[in-house]
């Protein structure tokens, strides 16, 4: 309220859509032209200003969700090594890749998949390492995925698997954004669900099947003997 009401309610200039998106001090801000957008954005619980005159609105950013605090995963518990974990916020879980992986040739690409929930994913690689064809492959795979809800990333797994009735795996998954980094710097492809604390590498190699999260901290010799 203090960035946007206040601007506004102090402001004396020519009343315009460019001069009145300078005044606002909100760090996540845009300008809305269709109705469809401004529901969509309603739903997503931003905040929308509505300007008699003005044939655009603005949108604020100012959702706030309750969210679990960043912990170890239950399901990968370590002696040696982080003990962060992803949690079931996307943009949490990019900050926590984004804070390992200071490199410009990171890479994030968002889509919307499911025509009732919406929900946000997000391609993660790194430009210059990561298979572009591999890349352009998994995000068609997602476009095309057509249902109504996408709870986990177990479902995007389920649509963009190349085996579907294969016994081995071929999608590898992890809580941990250590590992998750570790998979992209050496070329792999991450998906992350909102929603999801389980996020999906692609490839997928059968000996990842043999290491544990701490083979990334032990000597070579401990993690190819145990």
């Amino acid at each position: 309220g203090e960035l946007i009401l206040r601007p506004a309610s102090e402001f004396c200039g020519k009343i315009d859509e460019k001069s009145l998106f300078q005044i606002f001090h909100s760090p996540e801000k845009k300008l809305i032209s269709t109705i469809t957008d401004a529901v969509n954005d309603i739903l997503l619980g931003n905040a929308l200003l509505f300007v008699d005159g003005l044939e655009k609105a603005f949108s604020f950013g100012l959702k706030f969700f309750e969210k679990r605090a960043i912990t170890e995963p239950p399901t990968s518990t370590v002696i040696k090594g982080p003990r962060e974990g992803f949690i079931e916020d996307i943009k949490t879980n990019m900050s926590l890749i984004r804070k390992r992986l200071k490199s410009p040739d990171l890479r994030f690409e968002t889509l919307r998949v499911g025509k009732r929930s919406d929900t946000m994913v997000s391609l993660c690689w790194l430009n210059g390492i990561a298979r572009t064809d591999l890349k352009d492959e998994i995000k068609a795979k997602i476009q095309q995925i057509n249902i109504d809800n996408i709870p986990d990333s177990s479902y995007i797994a389920a649509f963009i698997t190349p085996r579907k009735h294969s016994v081995f795996q071929t999608l590898g998954t992890t809580e941990k954004p250590d590992v998750f980094t570790a998979k992209i710097a050496e070329g792999r492809v991450g998906i992350l669900v909102d929603g999801s604390p389980i996020a999906l590498t692609a490839p997928f190699l059968l000996t990842e099947n043999l290491q544990s999260c701490e083979d990334y901290y032990v000597s070579p010799f401990a993690a190819t003997s145990f």
